[in-house]
């Protein structure tokens, strides 16, 4: 507020603005439960405000800087293989974690076989993809998955802008990790295998072969 403002205001008298406040909050908590759109907003609000006081500047090169901050990331939700409430990553929101990339972006890196695909089936709230009241079963990460995927594109964001297709070890070990995660977690049922079949043809195609 300005000074002005800040004036004004403390010149009403306390409970009146404690019950104005008492409203906005309610409002705010109501939207936040049933806006997704309102809720991943004041979600990406909280996450930048979080990031300034850990010191994490806007252009960050190293998504480890923000490891802590996963549970502001991604949601809890009831994952289908298990019935299980885990914390868990949309595509969309790995992309924030792995460094703000946009949702077009991800999806680009998971097309092209260069990050693996997510394989947990969980309903997920699809307001904000313009279906209102709908939910929608799709795939999500495992928080143990993005963790993973966290230590390796970290360490390769020191040297790099772009996760290129030439970047053969850092994908190599993108996959060897996340599936070691999931063969932990008996995840490997969830993907139809000639699903799973052309997402390694398509991370291999080009790659040259051993001698």
């Amino acid at each position: 507020m300005t000074d002005t403002k800040t004036r004004k205001w403390k010149s009403y008298p306390e409970e009146m603005r404690k019950g104005w406040l008492e409203t906005a909050n309610r409002r705010r908590r109501a939207e936040y439960a049933n806006d997704p759109e309102y809720r991943e907003k004041a979600k990406m609000d909280a996450l930048v405000q979080m990031r300034k006081k850990r010191g994490i500047s806007e252009d960050f090169r190293d998504c480890r800087q923000q490891i802590d901050l996963l549970g502001e990331i991604g949601e809890v939700r009831k994952v289908q293989w298990d019935d299980g409430e885990y914390l868990t990553f949309t595509a969309q929101e790995l992309g924030i974690a792995l460094g703000d990339y946009s949702l077009s972006g991800i999806y680009g890196l998971i097309r092209k076989g260069k990050i693996p695909q997510p394989v947990v089936p969980c309903r997920v709230d699809t307001k904000s993809f313009g279906r209102d009241g709908e939910t929608s079963e799709m795939f999500v990460y495992l928080e143990d998955e993005v963790l993973a995927m966290m230590e390796i594109m970290g360490e390769h964001q020191l040297k790099y802008h772009y996760l290129r297709a030439d970047h053969y070890d850092t994908i190599e070990r993108l996959f060897t990790e996340v599936h070691e995660v999931r063969k932990g977690q008996g995840l490997w049922l969830y993907r139809a295998e000639a699903e799973l079949d052309a997402e390694e043809k398509s991370r291999t195609a080009g790659k040259p072969k051993s001698a």
